[in-house]
């Protein structure tokens, strides 16, 4: 049975990539072998550290362990002749601590943050948290947390669970992905391990993308996906999750909103939708094309209606026509006609790269005049071709 067992743990050590441990230890005074426990999980150690090592078979050239001059001294007193990577550094020099967590922050990294002095943990978890926004490099953060609150590991044998932080990480960092999308459109490329999370921030990348290029047809389903996503991450009963959530199903509802049977309603609420967030070069080319359908679904030039033309030939036709020859079938018409020239124009404008101020004047003012203009005609029932 014992070769059995053996065989199963040198299987189990065998699938596992070269992993490193970095964790902290202040002057602990321990000589106890204490029961750590990884769920079902047991090992009996002096140290939490060496209850990671062990699980995860890390050798001890890939330990760092992050501590005082007396963290030293009770390292060598407890493991004699060890290969540990011991990093001393100066408990008053914060700035220094952060520098050496980061520097040894490598692929495929676990941190144990439960034993440290003062505010060694902290600051290996702020260095984890930036690697996690930058390289990514953190497969596991534990704490080991006693099982008895009252127990002393400094006079007697102590029971530890240990707990993920990643969990905390996670919620933190789906929270800033809700947020910066909310506000931006952009999906930021924050580490996540929760698969659910994992699916979300996949899907709002995909909506993103999809918004980004204008493709609202393709947006529309992806976002009907996420609501109902939204709501099997709901049922996690997360309160700190509660509001991003919240404020994210708020905004798949405006993006679903824009959606209308009429195409000149769908691409100008589009660009309406574009212009609250300040994407003023997509907001001018969606309204552009919002008054190419309008013409569409409302006037009529024999020339413009052949059947071997596809839409994009068909409604540039339409426009030349309009804006050269009118329509008494448009409300207003001149007014539509001049501002229809100037979007026009803008357009070409803010389409070119230049290095100079070529634009005078306010383009995001001169947009807010433009849709206020042009919103009576999306709201006007549809009316007959002509």
């Amino acid at each position: 049975m014992a070769l059995k067992i053996k065989h199963k743990v040198q299987a189990r050590v065998q699938e596992l990539p070269d992993m490193k441990l970095i964790a902290t230890l202040g002057n602990t005074k321990s000589e106890f072998l204490h029961t750590y426990m990884f769920g079902s999980e047991l090992y009996k150690e002096r140290v939490s550290f060496m209850a990671v090592a062990k699980k995860y078979a890390i050798v001890e050239q890939n330990i760092t362990i992050l501590g005082t001059v007396q963290t030293q001294e009770y390292i060598q007193r407890t493991f004699p002749n060890n290969h540990f990577n011991m990093v001393v550094v100066d408990d008053t020099d914060i700035d220094e601590l952060f520098n050496k967590s980061v520097e040894h922050i490598d692929k495929n990294t676990i941190l144990d943050l439960t034993q440290g002095f003062r505010h060694f943990p902290m600051t290996l978890l702020l260095g984890a948290i930036f690697d996690i926004s930058k390289e990514k490099n953190i497969h596991e953060i534990y704490y080991a947390k006693t099982k008895n609150p009252n127990d002393n590991p400094f006079m007697h044998e102590c029971s530890y669970d240990f707990i993920s932080l990643f969990k905390y990480i996670d919620i933190s960092n789906i929270s800033r992905i809700i947020n910066t999308f909310v506000k931006t459109l952009v999906v930021t490329d924050y580490e996540i391990k929760d698969n659910e999370f994992r699916e979300l921030k996949k899907e709002l990348s995909k909506l993103s993308k999809k918004m980004l290029s204008n493709d609202y047809g393709s947006a529309n389903r992806i976002a009907s996906d996420i609501f109902a996503k939204i709501d099997t991450i709901q049922t996690k009963e997360l309160i700190e999750l509660h509001k991003p959530i919240q404020t994210l199903k708020k905004e798949i509802r405006e993006i679903l909103f824009i959606k209308n049977e009429k195409e000149s309603v769908t691409l100008f609420r589009f660009a309406l939708y574009m212009f609250d967030k300040d994407l003023l070069l997509q907001s001018l080319t969606l309204l552009f094309e919002a008054l190419g359908a309008y013409l569409d679904e409302n006037i009529y030039f024999q020339k413009c209606d052949d059947a071997s033309r596809d839409i994009y030939s068909k409604r540039n036709c339409l426009k030349k026509e309009f804006l050269h020859n009118g329509a008494k079938k448009i409300k207003n018409a001149q007014e539509f006609q001049k501002n229809f020239k100037k979007i026009d124009i803008l357009r070409n404008k803010a389409a070119h790269a230049f290095t100079s101020d070529k634009h005078a004047g306010d383009m995001k003012e001169d947009m807010r005049h433009y849709l206020l203009f042009f919103q009576n005609y999306f709201s006007l029932e549809s009316t007959n071709k002509s």
